[in-house]
This record gives structure tokens, sequence and C-alpha cells, in this order.
């Protein structure tokens, strides 16, 4: 996906440093050990250590709550984090298996959201 899309998803009130719009992200990521090159790292309580490991490992943008003003890659500034990760998530990855097995190991048959 586009980074240029995700703004169709998730409510911004602000975007920084938004200049390549031809940047594509595959995966979305709250933890910078996971991070992977082509990724957006989701910071809900900010550090500068994480911040930096995630970049390093190839983060190409980030979503959080206030501007960082050491962070130079794009910058989404949302209200509700979880909101956002929610959507982002489901455009991503918008198929449910069509089959699961609950706690009882009896197999679904199709899966209701909530």
């Amino acid at each position: 996906m586009l980074l240029t899309e995700l703004t169709k998803y998730i409510k911004c009130s602000k975007i920084y440093h938004f200049h390549n719009k031809k940047l594509n992200f595959k995966y979305i990521y709250t933890n910078s050990k996971n991070i992977i090159p082509k990724s957006i790292f989701v910071i809900n309580d900010y550090k500068e250590k994480y911040l930096k490991e995630a970049i390093q490992r190839g983060a190409i943008a980030i979503i959080t709550k206030k501007y960082i003003n050491s962070a130079k890659i794009p910058q989404f500034i949302v209200k509700n984090i979880d909101e956002s990760i929610f959507l982002v998530l489901n455009k991503i990855r918008p198929f449910q298996p069509k089959k699961s097995m609950n706690f009882y190991k009896k197999p679904l048959t199709r899966l209701v959201r909530v």
C-alpha cells in the first residue's frame, strides 16, 4: 500500500515530513524489534531509543499521537492510535480465515466481527 493511501483510512490531525509520495509499505508494528524494511512504526509511548531502532531497521513512517522533533521520516499524527491500527490492518489484511478453531476444538464455519 502506498503511504499516500494511508490518509484515506485513518483520521490524521497533521502530517509531517511527507515528501516522497511513492513510498510503499506492507507491515505495521508497535514493537521496534520486529520492524523490517518498508514498515510503519506505531508509537504510543515515545522513547527515543525505540524510534532510532525502528528507523535503523527500516521503518519508513510513524503513526503517533504527538509530533516528534527528532524524527525526520513521515509522521502521521492521530488522536486514536488503536482505531488507526485497526483501520490500517483491515486494509492491509482484509481477509479472515475461512475456518478457525475455538477453544472447544470445534471448527467454526464463519467468523463474526465484533
